[in-house]
């Protein structure tokens, strides 16, 4: 494996994780959107 496979893989590790990031802090802001309202 070469150095630029092992960074293209990594770049892409990391995009997924920031998409899950992205996902995750979404819900969360939807949650609290929730609770002010007084859904939850």
């Amino acid at each position: 494996m070469t150095g630029t496979e092992t960074l293209r893989i990594l770049r892409h590790a990391i995009d997924e994780t920031n998409k899950r990031i992205d996902a995750l802090y979404l819900e969360v802001s939807d949650i609290r959107g929730d609770l002010k309202k007084g859904y939850i």
